[in-house]
């Protein structure tokens, strides 16, 4: 029995590798094959339950949109590299933390409130001030559990800054375009209204 409890003192704090050896009489070794069975079983789950954690650190670190999820008391709980730096905070010390809490922007902080608030998905245009003003689209949806109940708020946020400068210039040069080319266009119909009396 006082091995039995080691070796399962040891399961507890998370050693799998440990095994309970098998006894001579039949309950202490069917018990024995037991705790050894669901050391090997909580090995492979425990396991799995880290490779997808990290499957899915590295999905949102690798991300260039940022990700940002909080529960229904608002704090954080996922916040990825790139909505770190869009919203300019540190991702490890935002974690735990309430968005009012962890976030400076009054617009951001009010579309949390409001998605949470809302059954559709919202989406907005906000300027995020900092050393360079960048314009970011905001998208957010509730987060729904298996039931349907709302267990948080998922927000997206994709910065839009380069991609409208370009639109921008884009709108530019075809105004521009179309404004050089009608003065040639004016005189050429001159030309040719005067060749034709």
């Amino acid at each position: 029995l006082l091995k039995m409890k080691d070796v399962a003192t040891r399961f507890a704090d998370g050693d799998f590798r440990s095994r309970v050896p098998l006894f001579d009489t039949e309950e202490f070794s069917t018990l024995a094959e037991t705790l050894n069975r669901m050391a090997v079983q909580l090995d492979n789950q425990v396991r799995t339950v880290e490779q997808q954690a990290s499957e899915q650190q590295a999905i949102l670190a690798s991300m260039r949109e940022g990700v940002v999820a909080v529960d229904t008391e608002d704090r954080i709980l996922i916040l990825n590299p790139a909505a770190a730096e869009l919203i300019g905070i540190r991702a490890e010390s935002a974690k735990g933390r309430t968005i009012q809490e962890a976030v400076r922007n009054p617009d951001l902080q009010r579309f949390f409130v409001r998605t949470k608030a809302g059954s559709a998905q919202s989406m907005e245009e906000m300027v995020f001030r900092s050393a360079e003003d960048r314009l970011v689209q905001v998208i957010g949806s509730a987060l729904l559990d298996a039931e349907g109940r709302i267990i948080g708020v998922l927000v997206v946020l994709n910065d839009i800054t380069t991609t409208r400068k370009l639109e921008n210039l884009r709108k530019d040069f075809v105004a521009n375009v179309s404004h050089e080319l009608r003065t040639p266009i004016t005189s050429i119909k001159g030309f040719v209204e005067t060749l034709r009396e």
